[in-house]
């Protein structure tokens, strides 16, 4: 016999016999989305419009807690930076 000799036969995860909490993240989605626009003033002038959205789609949430001696052990209590918007005007001549 080798390993962990209190372990029943067929247990393939010690983990779940010593019942230690597993500890998994969410997901991580990110979506972006950018569009621009070029504006012809006059021969010589040009204005470039362009817009951006980061994280477009989804609330990406941070890790759970991990200290077991914590009230908020395995909780979510934060998220990653919300949505951000970015306006540019760029002036060509």
């Amino acid at each position: 016999m080798t390993g962990l000799a209190c372990i029943a036969e067929g247990d393939t995860d010690p983990a779940e016999y010593l019942n230690i909490a597993k500890v998994s993240t969410p997901p991580y989605y990110q979506a972006d989305l950018g569009i621009s626009k070029n504006f012809a003033i006059t021969e010589k002038f040009r204005v470039l419009f362009r817009s951006e959205v980061l994280t477009l789609n989804h609330s990406n949430f941070t890790v759970p807690d991990g200290n077991v001696s914590n009230s908020t052990f395995d909780v979510i209590t934060s998220t990653y930076p919300p949505r951000q918007l970015q306006f540019a005007l760029k002036v060509q001549f």
